[in-house]
């Protein structure tokens, strides 16, 4: 049963819902949980118990304890997608969701069984089965912590290793995984990529001056005359550092809902400010392992010097992330009282233009200069 749309009762209604799908799932990892651990006997009856329900966008999260009595206890992972990120969830004749959950679904399977017979270090979450009538997806729960918690935990040796790790399983998922072909690049072709991003940061009420000063560099980055290929393939969509986890040595990877075709370098880029970011929501982080780290994930995907032409990628995932981190600059339990006591003072806007727009404009001329920029 997938959820219906609510009644005038709102959110009483979504709880109550929520219930329903909760319980349709417990019932079918009753019935099916010999086929996701086969190790485990089959003639004692588990107890199964819903743990915990998380939002995350466009999905809802519930994790399941299947206790086997005297033998211990294993955890299934379900995921549900909607439409929208506060939406309900509607039925098959209205959505996308299951078209969109089922796709992910195959995804993280093909991904499993390749990095299965691979057996070097990187993997994904185990899939255990796609529930079309409760549009659920089940998976095991991913081993170690994610990425970006263990960043202060992991010894800089160990976290160089994992971030190369992180660089050999995307070129893998591009290159091994899905067929990566190429295609001829122009500086012409991007410019209304930039423009898009120019018009959001105007909107939120960037200067002109600012976006347009960084713009001219760009379009003043000298690239040659020869033309340029860039690799095609299917991409992750969301390759983040929540989205991996680490482990005695080894990664696996979550979280497949945006899959879809694209420029390899785009994934490249998004990681890469993902790290860069780092230094924004913990501006003591320090920038040296940042660097470190952004290094060591660029040798485990590119075989040689990474071309130039990422730049351009680079430039433009900064982009978007600046917009998004001007509604919500950072995560960071000390940043969000701080940027509260702002709001509270009426100067939230002057802490914003004089360090988010700052900070965003020096990693977007640092990607430039990179690239070869001649100008300021």
């Amino acid at each position: 049963m997938l959820l219906s749309k609510p009644s005038a009762k709102g959110s009483v209604a979504h709880v109550a819902a929520d219930d329903d799908l909760r319980q349709e799932i417990c019932e079918q990892i009753e019935r099916r949980w010999p086929g996701y651990f086969p190790s485990r006997p089959d003639a004692t009856t588990p107890e199964v118990v819903c743990h915990r329900t998380r939002s995350h966008g466009f999905s809802v999260l519930f994790e399941y304890e299947v206790k086997c009595p005297g033998i211990g206890s294993e955890h299934v992972i379900a995921k549900v997608r909607r439409d929208s990120r506060f939406g309900p969830y509607r039925g098959p004749e209205v959505t996308r969701a299951p078209q969109l959950l089922r796709l992910e679904f195959e995804e993280l399977s093909r991904a499993y069984q390749y990095f299965q017979d691979l057996n070097a270090g990187l993997g994904v979450v185990r899939p255990f089965d796609y529930l079309e009538e409760q549009n659920t997806v089940l998976i095991e729960k991913a081993s170690g912590r994610d990425l970006g918690q263990l960043l202060d935990q992991f010894d800089d040796a160990s976290l160089l290793t994992t971030f190369t790790q992180c660089g050999q399983w995307l070129r893998a998922f591009h290159k091994d995984i899905h067929q990566e072909s190429t295609r001829i690049w122009t500086k012409a072709e991007f410019e209304p990529r930039l423009m898009k991003r120019r018009q959001k940061l105007l909107e939120l009420g960037v200067p002109t001056a600012r976006v347009d000063g960084l713009l001219s560099v760009a379009a003043d980055v000298p690239l040659g005359s020869k033309l340029h290929e860039v690799p095609c393939s299917v991409l992750h969509g969301d390759y983040k550092l929540r989205h991996i986890w680490a482990s005695g040595g080894s990664i696996q990877v979550l979280d497949f809902g945006n899959v879809h075709p694209g420029d390899c370098y785009v994934d490249v880029a998004y990681f890469l400010v993902e790290l860069s970011v780092l230094r924004l929501g913990s501006p003591w982080f320090d920038s040296k392992r940042v660097n470190r780290y952004s290094r060591a994930f660029l040798d485990g995907y590119f075989t040689t010097e990474p071309p130039p032409l990422v730049g351009f990628y680079v430039v433009e995932a900064l982009l978007k992330k600046w917009a998004r981190r001007l509604r919500s600059w950072s995560r960071t339990s000390m940043a969000a009282r701080f940027q509260a006591c702002a709001k509270k003072a009426g100067v939230a806007p002057l802490v914003e233009r004089g360090y988010i727009d700052r900070w965003f404009d020096a990693r977007v001329r640092e990607a430039l200069d990179g690239m070869g920029a001649s100008g300021r």
